[in-house]
């Protein structure tokens, strides 16, 4: 009896610690930001944000100013530097100075240790609107973006909105080591602003063996009860 609770707590423990290992993401601190959101049309709703660690639609986000108080990337182009090995997913707090549907407002591109290279572009009205719900594009038709995951949804609110960015196969394997976000050459049809980043990686084979040894564990002593 007292193996058998061993051995339930010993395989909650490791299913736990994978499950844990798994749902992790790694948030990425802005570098080259020019401009303060906080100041834009109803931008005092962004101002709780800042300095803290936020869960917006279920992933952490880190917010910071720097020393002249800008909370963005916005005017110029901006290289972060990073060291995730097996990234997978990218999320981004992407929206845009007014738009109009269609137009390019930028674009963001991750470059892999092994040469791996992926550029996603942000397209008015697709998986990037207006930060706030006016008189330009309030709409996005994407399945990446979740929309809304601070602020308010509705007409005369500003809110961020989430972009889910898969990268291709070819970085599970290696390590991310720059990000480069880019709308300096976006203009009336909207200028696309990063607001934040982060990334989440493939478990590593050991976690997944964590995984399997837990569930193992715990069915051997479903077994023997059931015997």
């Amino acid at each position: 009896m007292i193996a058998n609770k061993v051995k339930v707590l010993l395989g909650l423990t490791l299913i736990s610690a994978a499950c844990a290992s798994q749902a992790a993401v790694t948030t990425v601190p802005l570098t080259g930001m020019d401009t303060d959101i906080r100041t834009w049309t109803n931008g005092n709703a962004y101002d709780p944000l800042y300095d803290s660690t936020q869960t917006l639609g279920g992933v952490s986000f880190s917010f910071a100013q720097d020393a002249n108080r800008n909370t963005a990337v916005y005017f110029s182009p901006a290289a972060l530097s990073t060291s995730i090995a097996n990234a997978s997913v990218v999320y981004t707090l992407v929206n845009s100075a007014v738009g109009a549907y269609g137009s390019d407002a930028g674009h963001i591109t991750f470059y892999g240790s092994g040469g791996a290279v992926y550029t996603y572009t942000y397209t008015e009205g697709i998986n990037i609107r207006d930060h706030f719900f006016g008189s330009y594009e309030n709409s996005t038709s994407s399945a990446d973006v979740t929309p809304a995951v601070w602020g308010v949804n509705s007409p005369g609110n500003a809110h961020l909105d989430m972009q889910t960015i898969v990268l291709p196969a070819a970085f599970h394997s290696q390590t991310l080591t720059s990000i480069v976000f880019d709308s300096s050459y976006a203009g009336g049809g909207g200028k696309a602003f990063l607001a934040g980043v982060s990334v989440a990686a493939v478990p590593e084979p050991g976690e997944y063996a964590m995984l399997l040894l837990g569930l193992g564990l715990m069915g051997a002593v479903a077994r023997r009860r059931r015997g």
